[in-house]
């Protein structure tokens, strides 16, 4: 566990894809990422306190912060302290609990500030909100999974008088080191090999033209259209995945792009993809920004058939995620930018984003308090569109569409969620069906139409000029 001065640390290459301009005091705000979790019984207030004492002193990533430097941006690991803890009764006043959750979630973290906020509203006679509000810049979708489990597991020791683990976690200094090394031995060939890779699969492409600018929206509100696939349907995408031996992740990726072609006419373009760079031994239980970015050249042209396109995608796929993680200044050279980090050439290529995520499993409880996960709906959102994909351990499938209502309403993404839907039923189906029949979509509102019985392809309202 740490402990001492505060010590320099350089940037992972992940973080920079989250962090502010150069004449920025703040981080933005689009990046901060709400957990809440709902804890219903007998609270030990002493023990939560003390859990939350754990967490942060065993991980580095919980009390860091940022500096600027004559080199550049760089993180301060702080000493452990206390965490910044605050406490309201919120009982019989859900708008209230909103309010507060809604107003953690927007405000701003000035770069010497650690990143994290916490929150703990009474809801009930013996149920609470536990709130963690923290930046992407320190803190990946892996890593709810990782406090989660930490969090329960010290919790329910102390409360049963078990003597909390003394195990050290993984290092974010160390790992952020490390990868700072491993640039430096990379030097500027291998930099120019990785430009030139990239080079060769973005040059010319656009990004796909979904969206268009919806004026009297502010520019980064956000919401979110859900949907579930069963365990029969979830289970026919795993049987034509594993029938073209590749993962889900390529499949609901060529279904994504068979829609956005049809709703934009485009045949190739660029979409991107959020993914874990966990490779290196002991991240998996690392805290951490360790989610990067990769451009992915979508080719549709020719009328592929459903194999045909599943199995293009997979190549794809599987070429980029082989080269690691991009650094922001490669891509941004990839894509013919003049500065070294040119933020709009990198909004460019991630403007709409395809993730696949992992489930955050709550274990089971033990003792009378029980916590469960609860999810929280975007007020402010990173992308313009991101299609999210979560397999469930009980077997369905999870797909969400958060987006910026400054270029989407609410209709046309409920409409682009029902083809997306409608585009997997389909492939399951029929993977000898050509593209051109596959994007002959119901009528909008339609859940239940047979494949291929009806509106002209591209006849919806969510496409258009971005």
């Amino acid at each position: 566990m740490g402990d001492g001065a505060p010590r320099l640390v350089p940037l992972a290459p992940a973080q920079r894809y989250y962090l502010p301009p150069p004449d920025a005091t703040t981080l933005e705000p689009q990046f901060n990422v709400s957990v809440v979790i709902r804890l219903t019984g007998p609270l030990d207030r002493a023990a939560l306190g003390e859990t939350l004492r754990i967490l942060v002193t065993r991980h580095e990533a919980l009390r860091t912060t940022f500096r600027r430097t004559a080199a550049g941006l760089a993180q301060v690991v702080r000493p452990p302290a206390d965490p910044p803890l605050t406490e309201a009764d919120v009982r019989g006043r859900p708008q209230e609990y909103t309010r507060l959750l809604a107003e953690l979630t927007a405000r701003l973290f000035p770069l010497t500030e650690v990143p994290l906020r916490l929150l703990l509203a009474r809801t009930g006679t013996e149920e609470h909100r536990l709130v963690w509000v923290v930046h992407h810049a320190l803190f990946d979708g892996w890593s709810m999974g990782v406090l989660l489990e930490e969090f329960l597991a010290h919790y329910r020791a102390l409360t049963r008088g078990v003597p909390p683990s003394v195990e050290a976690a993984p290092s974010w200094s160390g790992f952020c080191a490390r990868s700072a090394d491993a640039a430096r031995r990379a030097g500027g060939a291998g930099r120019e090999r990785a430009v030139e890779f990239w080079r060769g699969r973005v040059s010319g492409l656009e990004d796909v033209r979904l969206g268009q600018d919806l004026p009297g929206h502010p520019p980064q509100r956000g919401a979110a259209v859900r949907d579930l696939l069963d365990t029969r349907e979830a289970g026919a995408l795993r049987e034509l995945a594993r029938a073209r031996r590749t993962s889900l992740f390529p499949l609901f990726l060529a279904a994504f792009s068979a829609v956005a072609h049809a709703g934009t006419g485009q045949s190739r373009f660029l979409l991107a993809a959020s993914v874990a760079t966990r490779a290196e031994r002991g991240t998996d239980r690392l805290i951490g920004c360790l989610v990067n970015r990769l451009p992915l050249p979508c080719d549709l042209s020719g009328d592929p058939s459903v194999r045909e396109l599943i199995d293009r995608t997979s190549r794809m796929w599987w070429s980029c995620y082989g080269q690691g993680g991009v650094d922001p200044e490669v891509l941004a050279r990839a894509v013919g930018a003049d500065g070294a980090a040119d933020w709009a050439a990198l909004t460019k290529v991630t403007r709409v984003v395809v993730v696949q995520e992992s489930f955050s499993v709550v274990p089971p409880g033990e003792g009378p308090l029980q916590a469960q996960v609860e999810r929280t709906e975007p007020d402010i959102v990173e992308k313009d569109l991101v299609y999210h994909i979560t397999p469930w351990p009980t077997g369905e499938i999870e797909t969400a569409l958060t987006y910026r209502t400054a270029r989407y309403a609410p209709a046309a993404v409920a409409e682009l969620a029902d083809r997306l839907r409608w585009t997997l039923t389909a492939m399951a189906g029929d993977p000898d069906r050509p593209l051109s029949a596959l994007t002959r979509f119901p009528e909008p509102g339609s859940r239940t139409g047979a494949p291929g019985t009806t509106a002209p392809s591209g006849s919806g309202t969510w496409g258009g000029a971005g």
